[in-house]
């Protein structure tokens, strides 16, 4: 129950801490919800977000996605401070995020670090290959060598 309200036109006012606009749209700890159903201005406490999403980010596993060389995108970094499609910290703190959008974006960059992962391992295992053929045949000259 609140003590102190306000109703200015279609907009109440809770004090200064809610305020519900004639759209509808609800401010908690700000006076101006900005056009947003719930705006707060503050630390909030939940247990739960649910997130509705339109597409997800198992594209990268397509054979026809485009992965970027790690050279390419270590040219990326050194530019520009920060992975490509992700935000640099300079729009993050003049734009926030959007949850949904960001943890699909995470998603992409993990799914691709995979794939990153995935091709280094097999590089790795090509490598060993090699290594061992080269120490037995390395291994065979000397037997030869020393049998002369």
């Amino acid at each position: 129950m609140f003590d102190k309200w306000i109703v200015n036109g279609t907009t109440w006012n809770y004090g200064d801490d809610l305020v519900i606009d004639g759209a509808g749209n609800v401010g908690i700890g700000t006076i101006n919800p900005n056009g947003y159903k719930l705006a707060v201005k503050g630390l909030m406490h939940t247990q739960s977000i649910q997130v509705d999403m339109n597409g997800w980010s198992d594209y990268v596993f397509d054979k026809e996605y485009d992965l970027a060389t790690l050279k390419d995108l270590k040219s990326y970094i050194d530019k520009n401070n920060h992975l490509p499609e992700i935000p640099s910290a300079d729009e993050v703190a003049r734009d926030g995020i959007n949850l949904g959008e960001m943890n699909a974006k995470l998603l992409r960059k993990i799914e691709e670090l995979t794939l990153y992962l995935i091709e280094e391992h097999q590089n790795n295992q090509e490598l060993k290959s090699t290594v061992a053929n080269l120490k037995n045949e390395v291994t065979l000259v000397k037997r030869k060598l020393r049998n002369k």
